[in-house]
């Protein structure tokens, strides 16, 4: 039987379809992810990690068959790490954003059900993704320009940080990519701790092991990220890596 909310999606005069992609198809819940576009559009069905990573796939399967149940009940996050091997010593373009994203289309659409139904209301953006450089170059900015420029960049930082405390499922990318200042860590610390905390559930996506993590960020964040996740490991060869 065909889904009826994919029906409805694809009907771009329906209600769902508007508040889901806006009136232009252009906006909307979706466009408020802040996915970038190469992964805008991923689902499980595409999840390409199958044959390197069989079980990241389970356990992202299993995550997907009853998300609203991990996100909302269980309260079980993930953190995706990759294991360098040969052929890859980095351990980059493993499929841990991919997947990672996966899992917040899917719940995204789940919580639309429930909206439509009245199960629970959608009021925020139940859904966001966050890119830790992008977060730790926002920070960066209120501290450089005029005054004015300062300020601008101060209220995007603190929106920014505002709705990866506060958001029911949070995607928090390429964690401890680089060494960072003292006081970016305290405002790392400061968003994780507040979701630990809050029982909000994250997946986290890193290129190190939670080890790393704690020798580049401290064992305060790492034993954070540690308590509310399960991890998953992801090895074999780089799948952006450009070959002629």
């Amino acid at each position: 039987m065909q889904d009826k909310l994919l029906e409805l999606l694809a009907d771009s005069t329906s209600y769902p379809y508007i508040f889901m992609y806006g009136s232009d198809g252009k906006g909307g819940l979706w466009k408020a992810r802040n996915v970038p576009a190469k992964y805008s559009d991923n689902f499980l069905d595409s999840l390409p990690i199958a044959d390197d990573n069989p079980t990241a796939y389970a356990t992202v399967e299993k995550y997907v068959g009853s998300v609203i149940q991990y996100v909302q009940e269980k309260k079980v996050g993930l953190f995706f790490f990759s294991k360098p091997c040969p052929e890859n010593r980095f351990g980059t373009g493993t499929g841990k954003t991919t997947a990672a994203i996966t899992i917040l289309n899917h719940y995204l659409l789940e919580r639309l059900r429930q909206h439509l139904k009245n199960q629970r209301t959608i009021t925020d953006n139940p859904v966001y993704f966050c890119k830790s450089t992008d977060l730790q170059t926002a920070f960066n900015a209120q501290f450089r320009g005029t005054p004015d420029m300062q300020r601008q960049a101060s209220e995007r930082y603190y929106a920014i940080k505002q709705r990866a405390k506060a958001v029911e499922l949070l995607v928090f990318d390429d964690i401890a990519t680089k060494a960072s200042t003292e006081s970016f860590t305290e405002e790392l610390y400061e968003i994780i701790d507040h979701r630990a905390t809050e029982e909000l559930t994250t997946i986290y996506t890193s290129n190190m092991t939670l080890e790393d993590v704690a020798e580049l960020l401290g064992d305060r964040i790492a034993s954070r990220v540690e308590g509310m996740t399960v991890p998953v490991a992801f090895s074999g060869a780089d799948k952006r890596k450009k070959v002629l």
